[in-house]
């Protein structure tokens, strides 16, 4: 279904610190299939898009996100941009990339 999409829709509240830092599986699932994606403004999605430049951070206003979308509909040059960043960022977005940063980081605290 998400491979069908349009635009991916990825915007959290900031209820608790966990939402505050976390970044959200269908953050990946978008990049995965290559579609943009609505970004809530919290730090680790503005981090994430500003490096690879795969959706739109944008508040949680009405008027933001109908702005927002309505600026991919008429840049079909953006909308395309975005989908090839997220789709180079899938190559290195995932936990077979993870998993040796995090052997790393074991190696270096023994």
């Amino acid at each position: 279904i998400t491979a069908n999409a349009w635009l991916g829709y990825n915007l959290l509240e900031n209820i608790s610190l966990s939402y505050y830092y976390s970044l959200s599986n269908k953050t990946f699932d978008y990049m995965h299939a290559g579609i943009p994606q609505l970004m809530s403004d919290l730090p680790e999605y503005v981090n994430l898009n500003s490096k690879w430049k795969c959706g739109v951070v944008t508040s949680l206003n009405a008027k933001s996100i109908i702005s927002t979308i309505a600026d991919l509909l008429n840049q079909p040059d953006l909308y395309a941009s975005l989908c090839n960043h997220a789709l180079m960022a899938s190559k290195v977005m995932v936990w077979e990339e993870e998993a040796k940063k995090l052997e790393q980081l074991m190696k270096q605290l023994r």
